[in-house]
């Protein structure tokens, strides 16, 4: 589960998200890669983001915004998980 809290005015769409998380976990496979002495197949890595269609909820007076989705990596055995 990743929480994330954003100020000012830009606005995350699912997209932008999943771009995001997906370097992230890609960036996430080469470290434990080369921690636990393996190669991570980088087209293996994948997410999926979407925006939940829940009810906005406020927090502090502003309006929140809620995502939900998968990701697919590997754990520091070398497999996907």
């Amino acid at each position: 589960m990743i929480f994330m809290s954003l100020e000012g005015k830009h606005v995350l769409s699912a997209e932008q998200l999943q771009s995001d998380m997906l370097t992230w976990y890609r960036g996430l496979a080469v470290q434990r890669g080369g921690t636990y002495k393996f190669t991570p197949d980088l087209s293996k890595v994948s997410v999926t983001y979407k925006e939940d269609s829940a009810p906005s909820q406020t927090f502090g007076g502003t309006t929140t915004r809620a995502f939900s989705g998968t990701a697919i990596t590997y754990d520091t055995h070398g497999k996907i998980i």
